[in-house]
């Protein structure tokens, strides 16, 4: 999958590493929650804050939106762009007949799980919506790992969204996000949860872009592959010999990354990055 879709954006100005991580990005929406890393104690899931940064444009959108184009093609139909409010979010989440609301079957046991994809052009304007940008954050944060997230309603009382799954890939220019962080509004808890993928230019010109015919099957496999994903279910198992690479590699930087950062709030940020 990683080397179609690296393949079919090879035309593309947008920088290598927003490529890098849309493909990632594609590949959680299209997991969702019925693939986990057994930790343990817990559980880690493939839902991913990712955000593309970078100034403005530098084509963050443009990586975004081929995220965007596989999703939809696989038949992926919920999904939201930037403009939803937090309550309208939770609201249609905690819908019976929401489309997002899934089950699978795993060891004789039907698990209800509740999957959003977001993709929005700019994150401000996503969580503006509403009005309540700081409300709309927590929310982020707190539904993050929830096996069940209580909403509270006017009308309604009290409705349960079972095992929510939010995936989100954004975009954000340099400036705003430095913005939202000496305002705070990216508080640690947001930031822990995220990955921030910066670029400082663009890739190669391409004064006319075209796509060949290879890079439209490299394309279209990875539509099928995301298809595919939407029935994959059950605990992730480690490829032969990759338990001992990864061992090897989280011992020798557990400590070198706090080590060469004095900032607290990066060292926050790196201590939650170990999973990914």
């Amino acid at each position: 999958f990683l080397e179609d879709y690296r393949f079919a954006t090879t035309n593309s100005q947008s920088p290598t590493e927003y490529h890098i991580w849309s493909a990632l990005s594609t590949l959680s929406h299209a997991i969702s929650k019925k693939v986990w890393v057994d930790q343990g104690i817990f559980k880690v899931y493939p839902n991913m804050y990712i955000f593309l940064v970078g100034s403005a444009g530098i084509t963050k959108s443009t990586a975004m939106k081929i995220s965007q184009k596989v999703i939809h093609k696989a038949g992926f139909c919920h999904y939201l762009g930037d403009s939803v409010t937090k309550e309208a979010l939770l609201k249609m989440m905690a819908d019976e007949k929401y489309p997002g609301a899934k089950v699978y079957q795993y060891e004789g046991k039907a698990i209800k799980y509740t999957h959003l994809s977001i993709f929005c052009n700019e994150f401000t304007t996503l969580i503006n919506a509403g009005g309540n940008a700081v409300g709309y954050i927590d929310m982020l944060v707190n539904i993050w790992d929830q096996e069940q997230y209580k909403v509270q309603t006017l009308g309604r009382g009290i409705d349960y969204i079972p095992n929510p799954y939010i995936s989100l890939l954004g975009c954000i220019t340099t400036q705003t996000i430095q913005k939202l962080i000496d305002s705070e509004l990216i508080n640690s808890g947001m930031a822990r949860r995220s990955i921030f993928v910066l670029a400082d230019k663009n890739g190669e010109p391409v004064p006319r872009p075209t796509v060949s015919d290879e890079q439209k099957a490299a394309f279209d496999r990875c539509v099928e592959r995301a298809k595919e994903l939407q029935f994959v279910v059950g605990q992730f198992k480690w490829g032969e010999g990759l338990e001992q690479v990864f061992d090897g590699w989280y011992n020798e930087n557990f400590y070198r990354a706090e080590d060469n950062t004095k900032h607290p709030a990066l060292i926050q940020f790196l201590r939650s990055k170990p999973e990914y």
